[in-house]
């Protein structure tokens, strides 16, 4: 089979493939669980992802920020997830992109759409 002389992630990108056509929450938990079973250092995220993970508060910290109502929000999480697990991690705009989406959430709640990350904070202080 050609996963034995390929890459140690291609398996990881096959189960990331499969979770996201079929978009199966039973899938996905019955990969994590496996995943678990195994010590893997990934799970599989609510949107499908395959994640490095080191704990499971974590995993729920990905899943419940990247579950939002906010498209701008979820752009950025998405962005910096994307960032962060490719086969080369730019960890660099990761932390950019995973600020802007702390800077696209302060927006939201101070109803400032042109506020900077500094400002909405001053404000968010104030309240």
């Amino acid at each position: 089979m050609k996963f034995h002389k390929g890459e140690w992630y291609w398996i990881y990108d096959l189960v990331e493939f499969f979770n996201v056509i079929n978009n199966n929450q039973d899938f996905r938990k019955e990969i994590n669980q496996v995943l678990i079973e195994e010590n893997s250092a990934y799970r599989i995220s609510q949107e499908g992802l395959v994640i490095p993970i080191t704990n499971e508060e974590e995993l729920a910290a990905v899943d419940q920020a990247s579950r939002n109502p906010y498209n701008s929000v979820s752009t950025h999480i998405e962005k910096a997830i994307s960032h962060f697990k490719s086969q080369a991690p730019d960890y660099a705009n990761s932390i950019k992109e995973s600020i802007l989406a702390v800077e696209a959430i302060c927006k939201i709640i101070i109803e400032d759409e042109r506020a900077t990350l500094g400002k909405a904070i001053k404000k968010l202080k104030e309240k």
